[in-house]
């Protein structure tokens, strides 16, 4: 190996040796698809998971990370990972907290170069099926409906793209996915349940959530919207040893909520992430982070949505970017409506949204 990624006890990023992400049409990532210049490693419509995990692609970006050659597989300008972070540490200390963890077998394999992995990845993220319960201008369907129609789409679109996603999804091949997922990769420590909408809405992330199967043995990294998430929900899943619990609310106030988010409520969420802030106080959820998609319509709430974490007694707030094609021109940040003076409105409010955490809570803007 050349470059500065063989030194042997950092990587420049763990990803491809330890996460995979299943993705809608059954592609299979390392992560984030909008990050990578090589996007997928697979399909389980004709591999298994452990074929798809040491495939000829995925052996070629491990290849590529370990030369320190990411950017020829990687998009280093979009990548929070690259964006933000530094090198990767080789150790086994994510026990609790982090959601990429290493053990010792993993470490081997990246310290002796070995692109082929002995042993299967520790962390899953469930991102296959396009199933929410809100229709928000920046992800899902919206996503798909704008990057083919631009503009002329109309909003109400969403509700029929929903219930062909739906309909038209093999729900035997979901629950096969499921089964791998949970009952085949031995070395699996976090579940991510996720998608391009609602873990708690989706019919197969919600069966893995329900169960009380012992063989069930990962820790729930759990995404959400957190409309779905009150106490009639908790009592069906905290049997489940949950690493984390992520809400996206992307608002600070109801009228921008409910602009961003239909038909979500303002009330709603603000209820349930109450509820939430509980369980985190009683230990019963780790740790509770919220989210927020920064775009035209809510770039001067940054500030008070880190209130709104403090308040909360959230453990970290995060920021990212708006991405993609999207109605009513909310992504200023690149495309035909990038936005200079929002660009530099925006450099102005990072440091006041940063200066507002008073408390223990941590703000990190990912790729901002």
């Amino acid at each position: 190996m050349t470059g500065p990624g063989s030194e042997k006890n950092r990587v420049r990023c763990i990803r491809p040796f330890t996460s995979m992400e299943l993705q809608p049409g059954g592609e299979v990532s390392f992560c984030c698809v909008e990050w990578a210049k090589v996007p997928y490693i697979g399909n389980v419509q004709n591999q298994s998971l452990m074929e798809i995990w040491n495939s000829d692609t995925a052996q070629y970006i491990r290849r590529k990370m370990l030369a320190g050659e990411w950017e020829d597989v990687c998009r280093p300008d979009v990548c929070p990972t690259l964006v933000s972070e530094g090198w990767k540490e080789l150790t086994t200390d994510g026990a609790g907290k982090k959601l990429f963890v290493l053990t010792e077998q993993h470490i081997k394999d990246i310290q002796a170069g070995r692109t082929r992995m002995s042993v299967s990845p520790t962390y899953v993220l469930m991102s296959n099926l396009e199933a929410c319960n809100l229709k928000c201008p920046m992800c899902g369907p919206f996503r798909n409906i704008y990057a083919e129609n631009r503009n002329n789409a109309p909003f109400d679109c969403a509700v029929e793209k929903q219930r062909e996603i739906m309909e038209g999804e093999n729900m035997a091949v979901l629950e096969r996915i499921s089964r791998d997922v949970v009952n085949g990769l031995p070395d699996l420590k976090v579940l991510g349940l996720c998608g391009a909408g609602d873990p708690l809405f989706r019919p197969d992330t919600r069966k893995i959530l329900f169960s009380k199967d012992k063989r069930v043995r990962p820790e729930i990294a759990l995404f959400s919207n957190g409309l779905l998430f009150n106490s009639k929900m908790w009592k069906k899943i905290k049997h489940n040893a949950f690493r984390y619990v992520n809400v996206s609310v992307d608002a600070a106030a109801r009228d921008t909520y409910e602009k961003v988010r239909p038909p979500g409520k303002w009330d709603d969420i603000v209820a349930n992430l109450e509820f939430l802030s509980d369980l985190r106080a009683q230990g019963k959820i780790p740790q509770l982070f919220i989210n927020f998609t920064v775009m035209r319509s809510n770039l001067e709430e940054m500030t008070d949505f880190v209130r709104l974490g403090e308040r909360l007694k959230v453990d970290s707030v995060y920021f990212q970017k708006i991405r993609g094609i999207i109605r009513n021109r909310e992504n200023f940040f690149d495309g035909p409506d990038k936005d200079q003076e929002l660009l530099d409105r925006l450099e102005i409010i990072k440091p006041q949204a940063k200066k507002a955490a008073g408390g223990e809570t941590a703000v990190a803007f990912g790729n901002l």
